[in-house]
């Protein structure tokens, strides 16, 4: 939805956030009556003349203030509390002042009941839509708060003043409604893959074990979604260093070899190919869809969105080992374990780093082979086109070295893309559908739930961890989809003869009106796909 955002600024705020970045958004109500009904202006105004303020106000009837911009830290959250019953949420520390790594938005509510009122239908709508783009900007995450960023209320940081801030607020609702406007819009971020991280540094743990941990990101790398979680790249990279390096406590200074590196990746069960540690092997793996792991000296490493500055709070001297995820035109896309915030919070990935001051200080560089990729025989040639074999055969079809799309406008991409463009394939073959994960129609057809499928005129292609891309068997689903087909057909049939017996005068009943529309909205989704088992049963 659309909405309009009214300046009336406030002068309390921190300029630049003292180069810290926005992890949490934080909500709030405002607990307090309006002489008018919306009450966005006039508590924009009064945050203008008081020692207080906030980022935005949303108003009763959806009106929008802003008081202070992103980019600047209102005075907007106290101090960090705990109060008899309950401590302030693990991350808030009382050492760091909340207000500088968090995006505040008040909504009006009146006075005297503790933020009781619900948000009104405009109010919410309006909220939900601003919060959306607020961690779209700022790359918050769009869910839940927990160590990593994302979304709370006023209570997680000072449970002891704040316990009803915002109040009561429609939770489910907003997590529903920003999961599906990001399923609905396609992600700005281009990585290879998806991948999940973790902070590198534990109380009493080494320091240095970059290395590890940017395996078992790599390892994390997922089509549909990242194969492991946070938790589980930090215990196994901890494992890892153990092994490899004896103790991992503090004491231990040992990093990572490049031997250990090929060592560990061929642990794991990850194919790897070195490469030249120069800008143009390096963009040529991640345009063809491959990660890479690089060393790569510290003062080097520049984050694009902290102003192009090393974002280390130490001074940076030595090597740091990271992984390279995408590319951002001509700069990089990375997952680093050891992007931290002082004293330790792991800013949200992946980053966006110079890759011309990181050419200043590459050390090395391996790609990593993804699942549904083929496995290299030798190092990337930056010279030759991206990977089009056969695509001079498929008439109507276009790539862009990332994206097969075909003649009907349908995108494919990935292990998809690949398999297709490495294989001998009729170009009237188009796919009739977006590679989709294994739910919906598909768990009714019996087919799994593992991994992602696409369905084309000619074939099924389908993607697991297991077994990577292959052409999928459609006996048992065709079988399956006969018996539903027969079920649904009964159950027409049964409703034809009721109708048959009543009067033309005598009203469907709301029952009768029910079972058609349940028997319509069977039969819709497995149209298409009805259709191109028929055509694969006749083949």
């Amino acid at each position: 939805m659309s909405y309009t955002v009214k300046q009336i600024p406030s002068p309390n705020h921190w300029n630049g956030r003292e180069r810290h970045t926005p992890l949490w958004l934080i909500l709030h109500g405002t607990d307090a009556n309006t002489h008018d009904d919306d009450g966005a202006y006039e508590t924009a105004g009064w945050f203008q003349t008081n020692s207080v303020s906030t980022n935005y106000v949303v108003g009763r009837h959806g009106l929008v203030a802003q008081c202070v911009q992103e980019s600047d830290a209102p005075y907007a959250n106290g101090g960090v509390t705990n109060s008899p019953t309950r401590h302030h949420d693990p991350w808030w520390s009382s050492h760091l002042n909340p207000n500088l790594v968090t995006i505040s938005l008040e909504h009006v509510k009146h006075a005297g009941n503790n933020n009781a009122d619900a948000l009104t239908p405009a109010q919410q709508q309006t909220a939900f839509a601003l919060i959306y783009d607020i961690c779209k900007r700022n790359k918050i995450p769009m869910r839940q708060a927990d160590a990593q960023g994302g979304i709370t209320g006023h209570f997680s940081m000072d449970p002891l003043q704040r316990e009803h801030c915002p109040g009561n607020y429609p939770w489910n609702a907003l997590w529903t409604y920003l999961n599906i406007r990001q399923e609905q819009e396609q992600p700005e971020v281009s990585e290879v893959a998806h991948f999940n991280q973790a902070d590198q540094f534990l109380p009493g743990r080494s320091a240095y074990e970059c290395g590890f941990y940017a395996t078992y990101v790599a390892k994390s790398m997922g089509q549909q979604a990242p194969a492991l979680s946070p938790q589980q790249i930090s215990a196994q990279a901890q494992s890892a260093y153990t092994r490899y390096n004896g103790s991992n406590s503090s004491a231990n200074m040992d990093g990572m070899s490049l031997p250990q590196l090929y060592s560990l990746l061929k642990e794991v069960g990850l194919h790897y190919q070195g490469t030249k540690p120069d800008l143009a092997h390096i963009q040529a793996w991640l345009r063809a869809g491959y990660p890479l792991i690089v060393a790569v000296a510290e003062p080097c490493i520049h984050d694009l969105d902290l102003n192009d500055n090393v974002p280390y709070p130490w001074t940076p001297t030595g090597n740091h080992i990271i992984v390279l995820t995408g590319l951002d035109g001509d700069n990089f896309y990375a997952r680093d374990t050891a992007n931290i915030i002082a004293p330790n919070t792991l800013r949200p990935g992946p980053r966006r780093y110079d890759a011309h001051a990181m050419a200043r200080g590459l050390v090395s560089a391996t790609a990593v082979v993804p699942s549904w990729l083929p496995i290299p025989t030798k190092d990337i040639d930056p010279n030759s086109p991206p990977l089009t074999v056969g695509i001079n055969d498929l008439a109507g079809w276009h790539d862009d070295g990332t994206t097969l799309t075909a003649s009907n406008g349908i995108k494919v991409v990935k292990g998809f893309r690949v398999k297709i463009l490495s294989s001998t394939w009729d170009a009237g073959n188009v796919p009739y559908e977006p590679e989709h994960p294994m739910n919906g129609e598909y768990t009714a057809l019996q087919m799994g739930t593992e991994g992602s499928g696409q369905l084309f005129r000619d074939c099924y292609l389908r993607w697991t961890p297991q077994h990577g891309v292959y052409f999928d068997r459609l006996g048992n689903a065709l079988s399956v989809y006969i018996q539903l087909n027969k079920e649904l057909q009964t159950k027409i049939d049964t409703l034809t003869r009721e109708l048959a017996t009543k009067s033309v005068a005598t009203p469907l009943t709301p029952e009768v009106l029910q079972t058609i529309a349940q028997v319509e909205n069977s039969i819709k989704p497995l149209a298409d796909l009805y259709s191109a088992l028929l055509t694969l049963k006749g083949k």
